[in-house]
């Protein structure tokens, strides 16, 4: 009996796995087949110590636009951020709207924005696809995901979501704890936790919109001084 318990076992395990890997997969190819897609994200960092929320839009044309706002708790500290890319040029700036880091779009910029926000969420593909250097990256390295295994159903704000816990990293960072949150009836993240050295990171997504029409003009580029 012992037996055909533990062959029982072992056949439900890769079973497991291979439905969490294809709910993710689900989740990452409808994010890369979209059109277009926008949304909105607020991240905690190290249970509020800082914080950080907006918006961000993409089309197929290697456009993308992200705008964030971020504050420290005890600190006075309130710092804008934006990132556009108008398809040829990337222009990113901090605090200092007069400061501006320009540099050419990489064909595979659009793809990156998106395989990042599908397995690393918003902060880290910002934060990697910010720098010319990021930029050329390549995506399927560069934000990797491994070891799906199933978590918990769980509603967050109303939505039925199925929780997948992964590895994601980049080089020698690994995070063997990441979660995210997948909506069951959209197939798009709601939630995600993951773990750099900065502390740990909790993001949660809203007001996703895919294959809509986005004015062209919030891609146009800021004026060179």
């Amino acid at each position: 009996m012992k037996l055909l318990a533990l062959v029982a076992v072992a056949l439900l395990l890769p079973q497991e796995k291979n439905e969490a890997e294809a709910l993710f997969k689900k989740m990452e190819e409808k994010i890369l087949q979209a059109k277009t897609i926008q949304g909105k994200y607020a991240l905690s960092m190290n249970r509020g110590l800082l914080k950080m929320e907006g918006e961000f839009i993409a089309d197929a044309e290697n456009r993308f636009r992200i705008e964030s706002e971020a504050t420290a708790r005890n600190v006075k500290l309130k710092e804008k951020g934006l990132t556009i890319s108008d398809g040829k040029q990337v222009a990113t700036t901090g605090q200092d709207p007069g400061s501006w880091l320009r540099f050419a779009t990489p064909e595979t910029y659009g793809k990156s924005i998106r395989i990042g926000l599908a397995r690393h969420g918003m902060l880290d593909a910002a934060m990697q696809l910010g720098s010319e250097i990021g930029s050329k990256a390549d995506p399927e390295k560069d934000f990797t995901a491994s070891n799906f295994r199933m978590g918990k159903e769980e509603k967050i704000n109303g939505r039925a979501t199925q929780q997948i816990l992964y590895r994601m990293g980049r080089g020698s960072w690994q995070d063997d704890s990441a979660m995210v949150w997948i909506d069951k009836e959209s197939m798009l993240p709601v939630k995600r936790s993951y773990k750099m050295e900065q502390g740990a990171i909790e993001e949660n997504y809203s007001d996703f919109k895919l294959d809509e029409k986005i004015d062209p003009t919030k891609f146009e580029l800021p004026a060179s001084k």
